[in-house]
């Protein structure tokens, strides 16, 4: 699917239809190589490591529950007792959305620092600091009701 719908893909068979009809000559032939499909689940490769299976598990559920809440958000905040409009309700968002760019911010050198700090002797170091941040999740989802 990829070959056919990504316009990048189509030049190596635009140059060999050009090159087969004579019609013109293109001066980045040599430059243009045919397309090689490179296997899109190899990114997802370290997922299936067992030393970071714990912390994929728990960013899992943290995350689901996040964007579970994020969706519930409005359907609680529209009726009664609240009855907020969409504007109100749009307002509510600005507190995780600040949250979620300190912690996008914050969250990179954080990891590095783990990263140094434990230097090889545990395999998913890195993170470790999101681990710890993730247990506070649930602690503002109870806040949240």
């Amino acid at each position: 699917m990829i070959l056919i719908l990504l316009p990048e893909t189509h030049q190596y068979f635009v140059l060999q239809r050009h090159q087969q009809a004579l019609v013109s000559v293109t001066i980045e032939a040599d430059l243009i190589q045919k397309p090689v499909f490179a296997a899109p689940w190899k990114p997802l490769a370290p997922l299936a490591d067992l030393s970071i299976a714990p912390y994929v598990l728990l960013m899992t559920v943290v995350f689901t529950t996040f964007f579970m809440s994020l969706i519930a958000f409005p359907d609680q905040l529209s009726p009664k007792p609240y009855n907020l409009i969409e504007v109100i309700i749009g307002f509510c968002y600005i507190p995780s959305g600040i949250e979620l760019l300190i912690g996008c911010v914050s969250g990179d050198s954080l990891a590095d620092r783990a990263g140094r700090y434990y230097s090889g002797k545990i395999p998913g170091s890195r993170l470790i600091p999101a681990s710890f941040c993730a247990f506070f999740v649930p602690v503002g989802l109870l806040f949240y009701g």
